[in-house]
């Protein structure tokens, strides 16, 4: 989680790390019940399963120059090999992190950042990519006690805060809503049309209060 003191900062990073980033990222943001953006927002990153961060991390599991009928004993091998390394070790030791979706951090950190930032009204949440549905291939499940997928838990996520209002905003459409030409009707339908959840398809830069 990285912390921002203005949302045009953190919005900004959004869309520089929405340019060849296949990570998704969240960015937190609200505004107080007169209408007024709170100043301080917050970015989640999506972090790999271990073994993907075990690849990046370490020279010497990434696969190279290996003929195309050898690769698949070059993966299987490979596995077998972070499998063990993880089966021995503390993974933190390692320099691997807790797995999960950008949307699930922030989440968990929801009531945190509530706190700081006070008096919420609005909140409005931009991603990188539209959130996992449960038709995804892998959709998201690493809070324990939350549904699967990143829509049903923004869903949870309202249906805890019926005071606040939840829009929450995509730049691009991700897994199975790509090539949907009505993203945002879908998701509404996915998370029980609930009266405060809203999901926008973001075709132009995003305003910083609301109207």
């Amino acid at each position: 989680m990285e912390q921002f003191n203005s949302v045009q900062e953190g919005i900004a990073e959004l869309h520089k790390r929405n340019t060849g980033n296949k990570k998704v990222h969240a960015l937190l943001t609200f505004q107080h019940n007169n209408h007024k953006m709170c100043k301080t927002c917050f970015l989640f990153e999506s972090k790999e399963d271990a073994g993907a961060q075990l690849i990046k991390a370490y020279v010497q599991l990434q696969i190279s120059n290996v003929p195309r009928n050898e690769m698949q004993a070059a993966i299987d091998a490979r596995q077998v090999a972070i499998n063990a390394e993880l089966a021995e070790g503390d993974p933190a030791e390692l320099g691997v992190v807790p797995e999960g979706h950008a949307e699930e951090f922030l989440i968990d950190y929801f009531d945190t950042a509530v706190a700081i930032a006070e008096d919420v009204k609005y909140v409005t949440v931009y991603l990188t990519h539209s959130p996992c549905t449960t038709t995804d291939r892998k959709p998201s499940h690493s809070l324990h006690g939350w549904p699967l997928s990143c829509t049903a838990k923004f869903a949870t996520l309202a249906a805890n805060h019926p005071e606040y209002f939840f829009s929450i905003v995509f730049l691009k459409k991700f897994g199975t809503l790509d090539g949907n030409d009505t993203p945002q009707r879908t998701l509404k339908t996915l998370s029980g049309d609930r009266a405060n959840l809203a999901f926008i398809e973001l075709k132009k830069e995003p305003p910083y209060e609301r109207p």
